[in-house]
């Protein structure tokens, strides 16, 4: 052992008397038990670990619930340009404009084609539009179902009839727009040719009663 107190003609002496013992680092062997133990107590980066299990659910649902909105404001839209429209049957306009088609229809009360000014919303696309108008025995009792069976949309049996003076006239009209978050498909969707995405088929009614013109 070094002596406190020596002179520098002693050092060497005092250094190379000394015994040098080397330091040994033993790694020792952690079990698994304890590495859990380690990371159960880590506080580091919780935030993002939980972010990240949270995110797809939370940005799905979000999507979702805008897109359904979305929904909702494109069928209120079709809903009241159809109650407008049909008003154009109810008074006899349609039928003194001799329209004939489901197509006239939709181009000249709809769509603003003709002299009438357009009803829907510019975001509508007018092509993807399906009417059915047809005459009714009572208000009661009619298909006021969307055309969707086994997802397939069947609107052969639709057909253009604004009905004479007096009678009842249902009126029917459809758009499509994709889903998009829907992750299961949705009721009343189909699978339309030329897109890649499902189609949700929104439905739009109205029934009265033709006044005498």
């Amino acid at each position: 052992m070094l002596q406190d107190n020596f002179s520098p003609s002693q050092m060497p002496q005092a250094i190379s008397g000394a015994v040098i013992e080397p330091v040994i680092k033993v790694r020792r062997k952690v079990s698994p038990f304890a590495l859990l133990g380690r990371f159960r107590r880590e506080k580091k980066g919780t935030a993002a670990v939980e972010f990240a299990m949270v995110a797809l659910p939370f940005f799905g649902l979000l999507f979702s619930v805008f897109e359904t909105a979305v929904d909702f404001y494109i069928n209120s839209a079709l809903q009241t340009a159809l109650s407008d429209s049909s008003r154009d049957i109810l008074t006899g306009q349609a039928q003194t404009a001799a329209y004939t088609t489901a197509q006239q229809f939709i181009n000249n009360s709809l769509c603003g084609l003709g002299t009438i000014k357009r009803r829907l919303p510019d975001f509508i696309q007018c092509s993807k539009i399906q009417i059915d108008v047809r005459p009714a025995v009572s208000f009661t009792g009619n298909d006021m179902s969307k055309p969707v069976i086994g997802g397939v949309l069947n609107t052969s049996t639709w057909g253009y009839n604004a009905g004479a003076t007096g009678q009842i006239v249902i009126v029917r009209a459809i758009y499509t727009v994709p889903v998009i978050t829907s992750i299961f498909g949705a009721p009343n969707s189909i699978v339309s040719t030329g897109s890649s995405w499902r189609q949700r088929v929104l439905m739009a009614t109205a029934a009265f009663q033709n006044e005498p013109f």
